[in-house]
């Protein structure tokens, strides 16, 4: 159930801490991979850093592998 104090967050009432958690995190992985935050990064590393991510999620998950059955 949302409370009205939810959606005048814009959303349920952890969101933001989630997403400002997982903007240092990106932060983190750009500066391990680039040695600047992500926002400070190349456009080019950026976009990279961003295709890795989602190839390790791909690879988690088992996305864009067909189904066998």
């Amino acid at each position: 159930m949302t409370r009205d104090s939810d959606r005048d967050k814009g959303g349920p009432a952890g969101l933001p801490n989630i997403v400002r958690a997982g903007l240092a995190w990106l932060d983190r992985r750009s500066a391990a991979l680039y040695g600047r935050r992500f926002a400070e990064a190349e456009p080019r590393q950026q976009t990279a850093l961003l295709a890795r991510l989602a190839a390790e999620r791909a690879a988690m998950t088992g996305a864009g592998r067909p189904d066998v059955g």
